[in-house]
Order: structure tokens, then C-alpha cells, then sequence
């Protein structure tokens, strides 16, 4: 089934993500997207259509009507003879294809299975999921023999490290919001309660596109004067965040408790004059915000 194929594409792009191997990772994505968008409807289009990874943006509208014949074996010369719609390599590449083939017949992807039974990557993706840990650190952290959260305790001790990386000694894992989507309602309720009429709380980064794996909650606070301050003190006072750093002027990374559990949550303000531009940084995914940054930069 092409669910299968899509399912072990987006596999292999979480994975490429949280080892920190970012060309390999966006390219698997735009497989994915492009299997997503083949194998759904229009309401899908729309929706993901905010993430999009633009590079492929001028095929969207040959694919919208093809269909992908996975019940035949997927054969790239019998593809190209056979002149299916559209060029099928304008929309992969010969070797996307080959993995595409051996999911279909094998039911895996060897590819894959290397990458989930390898040691070094089992640990890599334990360690970038304790709060401050990026792949960088997970590396260097692996080479003095720290592979789990009990030893990046036991070695983070007495040594000199990051705010940011205290509170990932000090909370460990922190639990997954896409299995516990009711406590980012709950952290926007709490925010809620102080907010003023003259004030504004929108709920942003991938929660915003309604992404089904949300890493934490993000929330932009719109007030006149772009301050954060008295939010904080009102939710350290609620107890409702157990800790924070200051990632910026009137930025934040914390932690709230909800159900017994941990979750990260990202807190930034600003004033109703640069509202639109933070929507647009801080309310949309990974890889659009990549898309645009660069467009700045150049």
C-alpha cells in the first residue's frame, strides 16, 4: 500500500532531522509531501500547503489529478515508456524510485531498518529529546561515553552548562505533545486567563498548521508595549511554569506540568505593529520558516 511508503519516507525524515543530517532530511521530506499530496485529496493540499518545501512548488499542478499505481511493480523504464500523465521522473528521482520498489515488494527499506538498529543513532535520538540537546551535543556527549539521560546526569555534574541544558538535567525527556494534544489547550487557557482586552494570545509554530507532531507550545503575546515580564510572573505565581530561560528580551523557553507530565513551552511578545511578521517567523513550520529566512537573507 502506498500508505506504507509514505509512512517509512516520513520515517526517514524524522530521522535524518534528529541526527542532525538536514540535506538528507529535507530531501526525504520532499518525498514524502510529494507521496502525501499524490495519495490524498484537495483538502490535504490545502491544508499542508502552509509547510510546503517550495523547491518543487511548480509541480503541484501536474500531480494534482495522477494517481500512483502501486499495486504494479514500479519499474522506472516501464514508468518512462508508458508516459503515465507526466514525466514520473520530473517528479523523482531513479533512485527515490528503487526505494520506492523495494518498500513495495519487500515491505521495508533497508535503508531504514540500518538506521533504527544502529547503536550510535538510538542513542543520538534519546539524547535530542532532553531539553538544550541538538545533535551537535548528542555527538560530543556520545564520544565521552553519555548515551542515555541517567549518564548525561551523572556527567553533567559539577560541570559548567547552558540554562537551557540545566533544565534538561533538571526534567529529562519531556513528554510528547502529540500524545497528550490536551495539554496545549491547557497552557493557552492558562495564558488566556490573564490576558486583557487590549492584549492578544495566539497560538503559533506547528501547532498552528495543525502539524500531528508538535515538539512544544508556542504562543505569541500582543500587547502595546511588547513586554513579557508580567505574563511570567503571573504564570511562575499560577504555577503553572515550573522553569524557564530567557531566550531573548521578551522571549522565553519554559516547562509546564500538566497531568504529572513535562512539556516545553515558547512564550514570545511583541506589539500589534509586528504582529504580521512575527506570525509569519513564529506561526508556520520548520520549513517554511527556513524558506523565508532565506528569502531575507538573500
Amino acid at each position: 500500500m502506498l500508505e506504507k511508503v509514505i509512512d517509512i519516507f516520513r520515517e526517514l525524515y524524522k530521522i535524518n532531522e534528529d541526527i542532525g543530517e538536514e540535506f538528507k532530511a529535507a530531501s526525504y521530506r520532499e518525498t514524502y509531501v510529494k507521496l502525501k499530496i499524490l495519495n490524498e485529496n484537495d483538502s490535504f493540499k490545502k491544508s499542508f500547503n502552509p509547510d510546503l518545501n517550495f523547491s518543487f512548488k511548480n509541480t503541484l499542478s501536474k500531480i494534482q489529478n495522477f494517481k500512483f499505481f502501486y499495486e504494479e511493480e514500479v519499474d522506472y523504464n516501464l514508468i518512462k515508456k508508458r508516459n503515465l500523465i507526466i514525466n514520473f521522473q520530473s517528479l523523482f528521482t531513479k533512485k527515490t524510485l528503487l526505494k520506492i520498489k523495494e518498500i513495495l515488494e519487500k515491505g521495508s527499506l533497508k535503508i531504514l531498518d540500518d538506521l533504527i538498529e544502529n547503536p550510535k543513532i538510538r542513542s543520538i535520538r534519546t539524547l535530542t529529546k532532553i531539553f538544550g540537546i541538538g545533535p551537535s551535543t548528542a555527538n560530543f556527549l556520545i564520544e565521552n561515553n553519555v548515551n542515555n539521560f541517567k549518564e548525561y546526569k551523572k556527567w553533567s555534574k559539577n560541570r559548567e552548562i547552558s540554562k537551557i541544558k540545566e533544565l534538561g538535567v533538571k526534567y529529562g525527556n519531556i513528554s510528547s505533545l502529540a500524545k497528550n494534544r490536551e495539554a496545549i489547550q491547557f497552557a493557552v487557557s492558562v495564558v488566556h486567563l490573564y490576558i486583557k482586552k487590549s492584549e492578544k494570545v495566539i497560538l503559533s509554530g506547528s501547532n498552528r498548521i495543525s502539524s500531528s507532531t508538535p515538539s512544544d507550545v508556542d504562543l505569541i503575546i500582543c500587547n502595546k508595549r511588547g513586554k513579557i515580564s508580567s505574563l511570567i510572573s503571573y504564570l511562575v505565581e499560577k504555577k503553572f511554569l515550573k522553569d524557564y530561560v530567557k531566550s531573548g528580551e521578551n522571549e522565553i523557553l519554559g516547562v509546564f506540568e500538566w497531568e504529572k507530565k513535562f512539556f516545553r513551552i515558547d512564550i514570545k511578545a511583541t506589539t500589534p505593529k509586528h504582529l504580521a511578521t512575527y506570525l509569519l517567523y513564529f506561526g508556520s513550520g520548520k520549513y517554511f520558516s527556513k524558506f523565508i529566512r532565506k528569502i531575507a537573507k538573500d
